[in-house]
């Protein structure tokens, strides 16, 4: 019989970096237009693609990531929680979801100052076997609302298919 190979572990060395990176790029958005540059917000899974090909001054905030990072510090979260239901929005709704249309309704960004308003945001909902899924549009109408920004919306289906695209102001 052989003997199990145990494997010393540590922390990831590169974690501190990344924290770094991360708050660097929310930073980045929050002053992109100072610096001359555009912002949008939208579904992680939206076209990134798209706005990023317009240049390097071209800056996204994309809905769960941030609403994960707000969730990461509990003492904003909450506010936001409480902002969202004070509102009249369900407790039963994604808490990312819950959490980023907070900061908005607060006018409060996780990094300090006031929410910086994206230009536009992209995002969509996907038809997976005949059942609309349609939250993310959902969530960037609702963050529309809130901020009155403009939004490009799609449904697509599960073979990427676009049968209605529609451009909310």
């Amino acid at each position: 019989m052989t003997a199990t190979q145990t494997y010393q572990t540590r922390p990831l060395g590169c974690w501190a970096k990344a924290k770094e990176l991360r708050t660097q790029y929310y930073k980045d958005y929050a002053t992109a237009h100072e610096r001359g540059g555009i912002r949008w917000a939208g579904g992680a899974w939206t076209f990134g693609a798209i706005p990023c090909g317009l240049g390097d001054d071209v800056y996204s905030l994309t809905s769960e990531p941030y609403g994960a990072s707000i969730a990461a510090n509990t003492k904003f979260s909450l506010k936001c929680l409480e902002a969202t239901e004070r509102a009249g929005y369900a407790r039963d709704l994604c808490s990312y979801m819950r959490n980023y249309w907070g900061s908005l309704l607060l006018n409060e960004y996780l990094w300090g100052g006031p929410f910086p308003k994206p230009a536009s945001r992209i995002s969509s909902g996907r038809i997976i076997s005949a059942v609309v899924t349609p939250s993310g549009i959902r969530w960037c109408a609702i963050m529309n609302r809130i901020s009155r920004a403009s939004a490009l919306t799609w449904r697509s289906d599960r073979r990427g298919r676009s049968p209605a695209t529609r451009w909310t102001t």
